[in-house]
């Protein structure tokens, strides 16, 4: 069995190249060097950006919100009674429903009839 440790030694292309002249190294890492710039410079102007974005985007969202129409049926500021919630045309109003829908999308409805008797 080959092991991959000899398999990767045995196809390394630079394992018989000779080692660089400590004068080699030292000017490949002048050049490295020479193209950092100094120390790095200060990245304010993003955050910035960001805070006035978000400003421009909730100015303009206040700005439509008041050009647009109400919704229709209610005015701003009316509060809808318990009364107002249920189903306006039910068949009679001595019956009341308890409705919800299942994960899965099943729809439940109870009917509570309030003349019921045993």
């Amino acid at each position: 069995m080959i092991e991959i440790g000899k398999l990767l030694r045995d196809s390394d292309p630079l394992a018989n190249e000779p080692t660089l002249a400590a004068a080699d190294i030292e000017r490949m890492r002048r050049v490295a060097m020479s193209h950092v710039s100094g120390p790095p410079t200060a990245r304010w102007p993003q955050p910035v950006l960001v805070a006035v974005t978000i400003a421009v985007t909730l100015i303009a969202s206040i700005a439509l919100g008041r050009r647009l129409p109400p919704p229709r049926g209610a005015a701003i500021g009316d509060d809808v009674t318990p009364s107002q919630a249920h189903d306006p045309v039910s068949p009679e109003p001595s019956r009341r429903q308890l409705q919800f829908a299942t994960p899965g999308g099943t729809r439940i409805i109870w009917v509570f009839n309030s003349d019921f008797s045993l």
